[in-house]
């Protein structure tokens, strides 16, 4: 029997209030909050770990950066897992290694130890709560409006750190950030009990009208897709040179940017509050993407976005400290309201594309190659630093890679016509 589901009755609406998808949208909301909330709240901790062991600033950033590249390899394991054992597997395992990984950082006093701890653990929580596995669980309650609900969730992203890193950091200054840290990790692994609890089943089951209908494998062939038939889909290769093209290009110059608006000209603190006024915008523009993605198409949507994007790395090179807040407002808003445009986008073709059971191994690959692409992106303009002496090089290569991103909507039969 083919792994397809049947298509929505006429005049129904994707996003029309109904308790379960509404639970289900706020269910992936929350675990994604709180995962990207104890990720990033580590840098709260950042000082009082290198007072407590004199350890340097790489030695400490290696954890996170470990957590970072173990979350995009993880992916696809992830993806699996959910395809193989259902989404309360993937949810109170990825949890359970929330609690256990903040939880034991607590305990520390060797870097290795957060390695295990936070690159490891938090590392696989990342990918197992992360946008890919709610994208596939939420396509099955979605479909006229799936991008919106989509872009609802990727919304957490940005909300986490706002949400949980001021918590973290008032609990530190109570309690000092060994306590802290073990509070945060007992406080999540008591939500274990709650989560299990959930009718996982229903959950799991979605609605058959609201969800993705799927587009066959290959012509008349109604063989359900597995990760192995979408490799050899053009629309999928096109979806994943989209995806990391894009994730080099944003993502991948984020650890720059500070350093680079301070190579400008203007002062640390205000380097540092442009950037954070940067990361405001996130989860609205996550939001806002996912909505006109619905009401203008996909393909339209992830060319505005990608246009956008462009102008921001345009403005780059015109920054300096003469330039005043006018043009430091244009790159805020530009580079703000799109860095989070493409993930929802993304993903909510891949649900079109590609819907089915094995969706969440499929998602799995993009954040593989997202991981990968960030980390390259980040090493590369590093590198360009200390051979020309000056971050002149990182807009031209953020540019190229979003020239490189645009080429599949325009080549892919199935990506140019959505």
């Amino acid at each position: 029997m083919p792994d397809r589901f049947p298509s929505a009755p006429a005049g129904s609406s994707g996003l029309r209030p109904h308790l379960g998808g509404l639970g289900v949208l706020a269910l992936c909301f929350l675990m994604l909050l709180l995962v990207r909330g104890m990720a990033d709240a580590y840098g709260v901790i950042v000082l009082p770990l290198q007072r407590s062991f004199g350890w340097s600033r790489g030695e400490i950033a290696s954890a996170y950066s470990l957590a970072m590249v173990v979350s995009g390899l993880l992916s696809l394991v992830s993806g699996w897992m959910f395809d193989r054992w259902g989404p309360r597997a993937i949810y109170t395992s990825g949890l359970a290694a929330v609690g256990l990984g903040v939880g034991a950082t607590g305990f520390g006093s060797e870097i290795w130890h957060l390695w295990i701890s936070l690159g490891l653990l938090l590392g696989f929580a990342l990918a197992a709560l992360g946008p890919s596995t709610a994208a596939a669980l939420v396509s099955r309650w979605f479909r006229e409006r799936l991008g919106t609900a989509v872009g609802c969730v990727m919304a957490a992203n940005g909300l986490g750190i706002m949400a949980v890193v001021p918590l973290a950091q008032v609990a530190v200054d109570a309690l000092g950030w060994r306590d802290a840290y073990r509070l945060m990790g007992a406080a999540a692994l008591a939500l274990l009990v709650p989560l299990s609890l959930l009718p996982w089943r229903r959950i799991a089951g979605g609605r058959a009208d609201r969800a993705p209908a799927a587009r066959p494998a290959s012509g008349a062939d109604l063989a359900p897709w597995t990760l192995a038939r979408a490799a050899r889909d053009p629309g999928f290769l096109g979806l994943l040179l989209l995806f990391t093209a894009t994730a080099f290009s944003f993502p991948g110059i984020y650890v720059h940017m500070v350093p680079y608006f301070i190579e400008a000209g203007f002062p640390p603190l205000e380097a540092a509050a442009i950037f954070g006024a940067c990361g405001l915008l996130a989860p609205a523009g996550a939001l806002v993407w996912g909505m006109l993605a619905d009401r203008m198409g996909l393909r339209s949507a992830m060319l505005l976005s990608i246009a956008l994007s462009a102008g921001a790395l345009l403005v780059l090179p015109l920054l300096g400290a003469g330039s005043g807040v006018g043009l430091a407002g244009v790159f805020v808003v530009l580079f703000g309201g799109t860095q989070t445009a493409r993930s929802p986008v993304v993903l909510t073709l891949t649900a079109r594309l590609f819907a089915g059971r094995r969706l969440g191994t499929i998602n799995g690959v993009f954040g593989v190659g997202g991981g990968l692409a960030i980390g390259l992106g980040s090493w590369l303009n590093g590198a360009f630093h200390d051979l020309l002496g000056s971050y002149a090089a990182l807009p031209w290569l953020s540019l190229l890679g979003l020239a490189v991103s645009v080429i599949p909507l325009f080549t892919v039969r199935a990506l140019a016509r959505q």
